[in-house]
């Protein structure tokens, strides 16, 4: 069969519908005729089915429906509820990250879908997004009081998106327009770090916490600022303990507050190598040779998981338990009580503090960018703005 016959045969029906391939995917595309205009058809177009024949089963499904709600043309009876969640299943086949996914869910649960999830889109306005998000910074929270500003945006963000998806007229095309591409979304403040350790309190802990069996494990999370998903995702095939390094390329992370997944770091930078000096590289070896003394006791109950983190049946431990324990090993170690998270940003401060360049700081942390790095912890840059106007001011002659 020759190009030209093969587009023929998939754009069969044309007057009512067909389906074309766009890339890997096929594209459903059905017409009707247009209520308000006698003669006139209204075509509509439905993207990311894996299988022709699907697209084609779900074009003959619309051409079917004759006088229904899909013969009507968009937004006909649909609610914001029908669009974000359609939009939520598009995303899930288009591969977005399960804890991104989990995230949006949550945030459409908590604060989109009780007071605006029945609302007609046809019926939506500009003017409602806005008192909506207003109503949400004064009386949003769990127990009816004031929403933080970056809950709010998240909640304008995840509605925009879920409006700007189902109004693409090359794509699904449910709605004629985003009723909230023009809403004003509040800017969350600028996130300031203080939440952190002195140097004191940090060398107290680590002093503590060389004792305890998952010890490896916080000292790279208080000296390298590993992120709780990378520590926990960390195998022993990335460690390199003769040449001093390991590579951060999985993490083991928590979706949807039960179920533990393994995935990938959610930027290219945050695949990276992570330098081990002298004293870390030791602690990682008397760390493998414990669980190498583990795995014989278990004889053969020991599961081999490949991970660097276990619990003493070789099992990977779960993220919510290295939390937990942290938790309890700050209040054994007489140190304040912080997240296990704040030890990525102390490390960040005291390397800025130190006078590390932000470029190495931010490759160290797997900061996409070292401008991130500076947003959130350029208070912690030595002399900070005391040094600068100092400069400033012998540049200009005036000291």
């Amino acid at each position: 069969m020759t190009t030209t016959e093969a587009k023929t045969k998939t754009r069969a029906k044309a007057g009512a519908g067909s389906v074309r391939k766009r890339g890997e995917t096929f594209t459903a595309i059905w017409s009707f005729p247009d209520p308000a205009v006698e003669g006139r058809r209204i075509q509509r177009s439905k993207g990311g089915f894996r299988i022709q024949k699907e697209a084609q089963l779900y074009v003959n499904e619309q051409i079917g429906k004759n006088g229904t709600d899909a013969a009507q043309g968009p937004d006909a009876k649909l609610t914001v509820r029908n669009v974000v969640e359609q939009w939520l299943e598009e995303r899930a086949l288009a591969g977005k990250r399960a804890s991104t996914l989990a995230g949006y869910r949550n945030t459409a649960e908590a604060w989109i879908f009780p007071k605006m999830g029945a609302v007609r889109v046809d019926a939506l306005t500009t003017s409602a997004v806005n008192a909506w998000m207003t109503e949400l910074g004064k009386t949003g929270s769990k127990k009816g009081g004031p929403l933080s500003p970056r809950s709010v945006q998240l909640a304008g963000v995840v509605l925009r998106l879920a409006c700007k998806w189902a109004a693409d007229p090359h794509g699904v095309n449910l709605v004629r327009r985003n009723p909230a591409a023009a809403a004003t979304i509040p800017a969350a403040p600028k996130t300031i770090v203080d939440n952190i350790w002195s140097r004191e309190d940090a060398a107290k802990f680590i002093s503590y916490v060389t004792v305890d069996r998952l010890a490896a494990l916080y000292l790279l999370g208080a000296a390298r600022g590993m992120r709780r998903g990378e520590i926990c995702g960390l195998k022993w095939d990335r460690v390199d303990l003769d040449a001093g390094h390991l590579f951060v390329l999985e993490t083991r992370i928590v979706v949807g507050g039960t179920s533990i997944q393994t995935s990938t770091p959610k930027t290219a930078a945050g695949q990276r190598r992570v330098p081990l000096d002298p004293s870390l590289v030791a602690v990682l070896r008397a760390h493998r040779r414990r669980q190498l003394e583990e795995r014989l006791a278990w004889g053969s109950a020991w599961t081999d998981s490949g991970y660097v983190f276990t619990m003493p049946d070789g099992n990977p431990v779960k993220p919510d338990h290295v939390s937990d324990r942290f938790t309890r090993l700050c209040k054994a170690a007489g140190v304040r009580v912080i997240r296990l998270h704040d030890l990525r940003h102390g490390v960040a401060s005291f390397m800025l503090g130190a006078g590390i360049s932000p470029g190495i700081v931010a490759a160290v942390l797997g900061h996409a960018n070292p401008a991130v790095t500076l947003s959130v912890y350029g208070h912690s840059l030595p002399g900070g703005t005391d040094v600068a106007g100092e400069a400033l001011s012998r540049a200009l002659g005036i000291c």
